[in-house]
């Protein structure tokens, strides 16, 4: 595989980390929600994976009345505001049952060792999930960056903070974050976000994994 190709696909995923982020960041912006409930938006979705999400998705399309406002009680709902259906966003919550803890240190020791960190913007704890990633879109960048100078090697260790903090990090808890959001959301909106971003994740650690292993075969026959 040519490092240009790499690079355009370090480049799509870095695109799809950035955008999942977003879902999780804060309230969804009026212009957010268009895109997402788009006819455009949905299919380019079908291309990168399939589910169920994309049937909650499409129905929610169809059904949506136009109230951006509700979305975003949703979302407090959801990820702000620890009532009946808080889901608790921290993957220290998820480990520990406490935010805050050896967990959220462990992560930002991992931002640390890759060269990157929370935004100054960001006002959260660094193990949130919109944090963790933005941090993979961080490191998909990076590689992209590393490809396209024709830093193979540097590329190369690029990869490997991806599968490791997708090993370590991401998949012991987005599985389970998403899940609890189906079961307590309200809106099919979110419910299909939330499935999107369980199968992406869980594909992702699959093709990262494949794909580093090809890159080092093909480096070390090189």
């Amino acid at each position: 595989m040519k490092a240009k190709e790499l690079a355009r696909m370090a480049q799509a995923r870095g695109r799809i980390y950035t955008f999942l982020s977003s879902v999780y960041v804060g309230e969804p912006s009026d212009e957010l929600i268009e895109k997402i409930l788009s006819e455009l938006f949905l299919t380019s979705l079908a291309e990168i994976a399939d589910g169920p999400f994309l049937r909650d998705l499409r129905e929610g399309a169809a059904s949506f009345d136009g109230s951006h406002q509700n979305l975003q009680v949703e979302y407090n709902s959801l990820f702000t505001v620890p009532l009946a259906q808080y889901v608790k966003p921290y993957e220290s919550a998820h480990r520990e049952g406490l935010a805050g803890g050896a967990t959220t240190r462990a992560v930002r020791s991992f931002y640390h060792k890759m060269g990157g960190d929370v935004s100054d913007s960001f006002r959260d704890l660094p193990d949130h999930v919109a944090a963790e990633l933005d941090f993979m879109a961080y490191l998909c960048d990076e590689e992209r960056k590393s490809w396209r100078r024709a830093r193979n090697a540097t590329a190369i260790q690029w990869l490997k903070g991806e599968k490791d903090f997708l090993d370590v990090h991401l998949s012991g808890w987005i599985p389970d974050l998403c899940a609890e959001i189906e079961a307590k959301t309200e809106t099919l909106f979110y419910k299909g976000l939330a499935g999107f971003t369980r199968e992406f994740v869980s594909a992702d650690q699959k093709a990262v994994g494949e794909l580093l292993a090809s890159v080092e075969q093909q480096a070390g026959s090189g």
